[in-house]
């Protein structure tokens, strides 16, 4: 994406883009931006160490569930209503229908709920947004191979090499590179590298939320954009997956 469309999505999503600030700052040392990696991780992660519930608004990801349930339900069904829910460090997606009878409709959702846990576009949604963040803290502290993309004052981008992280079948995740926004301690983007070629664009936003102890707020995803090159619908066997899809997050809830 070239930067004038990126900063034109930014501007409804709020989403950063890569490259955007070019104003050099004198370079970190390695232990200094391992460290700030480290932190930056770990604040973006923190809200996931908290149980909590937020409504997800995303026209992309509703299809795409909807598609699925289509390949066991006898009648059309849609989603009404999406949530986010995160139960001692596992989150899933959690949803009530539309198009099912008032009387069948309890059962109906506890069996698509129960799928959804279940389904490539939980888990591969999870590898998308979170695990490639471990994979490359975990690499980094085996002192990785690692290089410093952009050093400036506001902004640190870095790729950690030789990851060889298990992501979908026989797809791989070769390497990151990660966008950390310094003053706020977030990564704000990552570019995935994967094996045969494959790869994907992740770009977040965060806002605060009221789901730490003692209703604490903590950093939690405001938004997500996430774009691939039409390859994710074959490798998954889910029909339909965009190759740009837009995610945003409502009121977050503790419990």
């Amino acid at each position: 994406m070239d930067l004038a469309r990126c900063t034109m999505i930014a501007a409804v999503v709020g989403i950063g883009c890569f490259g955007q600030d070019e104003v050099a700052a004198e370079g970190a040392s390695p232990d200094a931006i391992k460290a700030e990696l480290h932190a930056a991780i770990e604040n973006s992660l923190r809200v996931f160490k908290h149980d909590f519930r937020v409504p997800v608004n995303s026209r992309q990801l509703n299809a795409l569930l909807e598609n699925e349930f289509g390949k066991v339900a006898p009648v059309r069904v849609y989603v009404a209503d999406l949530d986010m829910v995160n139960k001692a460090g596992r989150a899933t997606f959690e949803v009530e229908l539309a198009g099912i009878p008032a009387e069948f409709r309890t059962e109906a959702e506890r069996k698509a709920n129960a799928m959804i846990r279940n389904s490539a576009v939980n888990r591969v949604w999870g590898r998308m947004t979170q695990s490639f963040l471990v994979s490359a803290e975990k690499k980094l502290a085996q002192n990785a191979q690692f290089e410093v993309e952009k050093d400036t004052e506001k902004a640190l981008e870095l790729t950690v090499k030789d990851l060889q992280q298990p992501f979908h079948k026989d797809i791989t995740l070769d390497a990151v590179r990660l966008q950390i926004d310094r003053k706020n301690k977030l990564v704000r983007g990552a570019r995935l590298y994967l094996s045969e070629g494959k790869g994907l664009i992740v770009r977040m936003n965060y806002k605060s939320a009221p789901v730490g102890d003692a209703g604490a707020t903590v950093p939690a995803w405001s938004a997500i954009q996430i774009q691939q090159n039409a390859w994710l619908d074959r490798v998954l066997g889910v029909v339909g997956w965009p190759t740009k899809m837009v995610v945003s997050y409502g009121d977050y809830s503790a419990g």
